[in-house]
C-alpha cells in the first residue's frame, strides 16, 4: 500500500477515535475485552445486568459499563 494512503487512513482512524472517545465497543469487542462469549454478553443485557446503547441500530458499550458489570 502506498505510504500516503496509509498515512491518511491512520489520521482518519485517529480522528474517529478522538470523536468517539475510543470508549465505545461492539458486542464482539466487549466479549473480547471481558473474556466471555458473546452469548454471555447478550444474556447480561437481557437480564438487565449490563447497560447497553442501541441508538445506532446495534449494541454499543462504554468501557466503564463493562468494568462495572465485571466488578459485580
Amino acid at each position: 500500500m502506498d505510504f500516503a494512503l496509509e498515512e491518511k487512513l491512520s489520521r482518519l482512524e485517529e480522528k474517529l477515535d478522538d470523536r468517539l472517545g475510543g470508549a465505545w465497543m461492539s458486542t464482539s469487542d466487549a466479549s473480547r475485552y471481558c473474556g466471555v462469549h458473546r452469548k454471555t454478553i447478550f444474556r447480561a443485557i437481557r437480564r438487565g445486568d449490563l447497560r447497553v446503547s442501541q441508538r445506532l441500530g446495534k449494541n454499543l458499550f462504554k468501557r466503564e459499563w463493562l468494568d462495572k458489570w465485571l466488578s459485580g
